[in-house]
């Protein structure tokens, strides 16, 4: 799981270089929008050719000012004025420490991707550039110093949201042939900027029950194990 260093949303202020105006305006748009939201799903295939994947997995992305959500493969994130959560339906529990203030800007960008990425050692080259869509291929000046082959992302023209990222990393001999695999689809789906998103959605209400100094897990958690970092954040 290592090489899954998906770019679940567009956050991070970088700063593109070369001609990509586009990209610019990718990351221009995603900063300037007072919330946005979107689903996510993430196909991973053994062989570049393969029509059937290795595994999927699906997700949701919600972030409004500094309040965001991630859903992933039965993790949830969430961040709000108060409180940071993780909740993990896999081995049931749920961490509470307190939000991340310092650290929400780049709290979602380190799920997404390298800044290096957008730097000297990479060229950037249009597959398709068209009133509609715009595809960018993005490869390492120098290959022994990426992890991947390349990158592929493709933009709606029209709003500058990213519609999709197929990733196609090097190939590990040494690697479990069950972890290997040679391409992964990442789509954005339902991709809205500006969105009104309630704020119920960024709540710590839905998971915990917290009274002075006990905190339980409720509703359908009620059988989590809580962790409670909120002393020690």
């Amino acid at each position: 799981m290592k090489k899954i260093v998906i770019i679940l949303t567009l956050l991070p202020a970088l700063v593109f270089c070369g001609e990509l105006d586009d990209l610019r305006k990718m990351n221009k748009a995603y900063l300037e929008a007072n919330s946005f939201s979107m689903k996510i799903s993430i196909a991973s295939y053994r062989n570049e050719k393969d029509s059937k994947a290795l595994f999927t997995f699906t997700g949701e992305v919600k972030k409004i000012k500094s309040a965001y959500f991630t859903e992933m493969n039965g993790r949830t994130s969430l961040n709000n004025e108060e409180y940071s959560l993780l909740v993990d339906e896999h081995n049931k529990v749920i961490v509470i420490s307190k939000a991340a203030r310092q650290r929400k800007e780049n709290k979602i960008s380190e799920l997404i991707m390298n800044d290096s990425l957008f730097s000297a050692g990479f060229s950037y080259k249009f597959i398709l550039n068209t009133a509609d869509k715009k595809v960018i291929e993005v490869t390492a000046t120098e290959p022994a110093l990426w992890e991947n082959k390349k990158m592929v992302i493709t933009l709606n023209a029209k709003n500058f949201t990213l519609q999709e990222i197929v990733v196609y990393p090097k190939t590990n001999k040494d690697e479990e042939e069950e972890n290997s695999f040679e391409k992964m689809v990442i789509r954005y789906d339902n991709v809205e900027l500006n969105k009104v998103i309630p704020g119920s959605d960024f709540s710590e209400k839905k998971y915990v029950d917290i009274k002075k100094k006990n905190i339980t897990a409720t509703g359908k958690y009620a059988q989590y194990k809580v962790i409670d970092q909120l002393k020690k954040s």
